[in-house]
């Protein structure tokens, strides 16, 4: 700047101002280009950024409000939840009461598992019906010689603190018969009294033999409700003779098998009938809570 102001000749004055000239616009061009850069690079440095933090941005925008999937349903299903947790706080009432074991045979052509009871305050109820039941699978192994093999399990149908309606069933092979056969047995505990609850003691069993012989009032498990209703005078003979036989159903505290047993499940009475052992050996029979005395 200092070289500028020196005096020049004419000549050179005019020159030298167009150089000057020149050179002062090169220079303000210049300056002009490297500001033109610098804002460029801080636009696109500052366009950059602000895609990076909108990037960043992004991720917490994407979670907050998601829930895990079915979130909504659980929470629905709040209630449901609660009942669940009752019945389980229910059974685990009872079981504090009184548990259904098992206890299996395992011997040369017998598999056979059946229940006893544990854990009753009243011991003596406790022990009387696991002797019974005892008593009643032997009554089962009794009908051997076996030929081939026996095999069985249990139910349980109802256990509360009043009842525990036990079924007993299996099936086993003797010489001689062209089909296995079937056997039955329950057992009806008053859970209070230790008393043994047979189907003449809760039904009238000269009213329920009408009942069915009509063909209603009635289901028939299976495919045979058809050929039970129609066959059944076939089967138990008139309304007298089927009361007679409906009067000894169930368990009777000895080691001989009954024609026939009841059981109690979800609040419904439940009739094992004998049948043909080509047909099965039994039909479960229920009878409509409308009939129940």
């Amino acid at each position: 700047m200092i070289a500028l102001e020196q005096e020049l000749p004419e000549e050179a004055d005019a020159w030298g101002g167009l150089l000057m000239g020149g050179m002062f616009m090169k220079q303000i061009k210049g300056q002009l280009l490297l500001f033109l850069l610098a804002a460029m690079l801080l636009v696109g440095c500052q366009e950059k950024e602000d895609r990076s933090l909108q990037g960043e941005a992004k991720i917490p925008q994407t979670i907050v409000g998601v829930f895990p999937e079915g979130a909504g349903e659980n929470r629905k299903d709040t209630g449901k939840e609660q009942e669940k947790s009752t019945e389980e706080e229910r059974v685990e009432s009872i079981e504090d009461t009184y548990a259904v074991v098992s206890v299996e045979i395992r011997e040369e052509k017998v598999s056979l598992t059946y229940p006893q009871i544990s854990g009753m305050e009243n011991t003596s109820i406790q022990d009387k019906w696991n002797r019974m039941i005892q008593e009643g699978v032997d009554a089962i192994l009794k009908q051997g010689p076996w030929t081939g093999e026996v095999e069985g399990s249990y139910e349980v149908k109802t256990q509360n603190e009043k009842l525990l309606s036990l079924l007993l069933r299996g099936e086993y092979y003797q010489e001689g018969m062209a089909y296995p056969q079937q056997f039955l047995c329950t057992f009806n505990i008053d859970m209070v009294t230790g008393n043994n609850i047979r189907l003449a003691e809760q039904w009238d069993v000269d009213a329920l033999a009408k009942t069915l012989l009509s063909g209603s009032g009635y289901r028939v498990s299976g495919e045979l409700e058809k050929d039970f209703q129609e066959r059944i005078e076939i089967l138990y003979g008139n309304a007298a003779q089927l009361a007679e036989i409906l009067a000894d159903f169930d368990y009777r505290g000895t080691s001989d098998l009954a024609p026939g047993y009841s059981y109690e499940e979800e609040g419904e009475t439940h009739l094992c009938m004998q049948v043909p052992q080509a047909l099965g050996g039994y039909v479960d029979v229920t009878l409509e809570a409308a009939l129940a005395p």
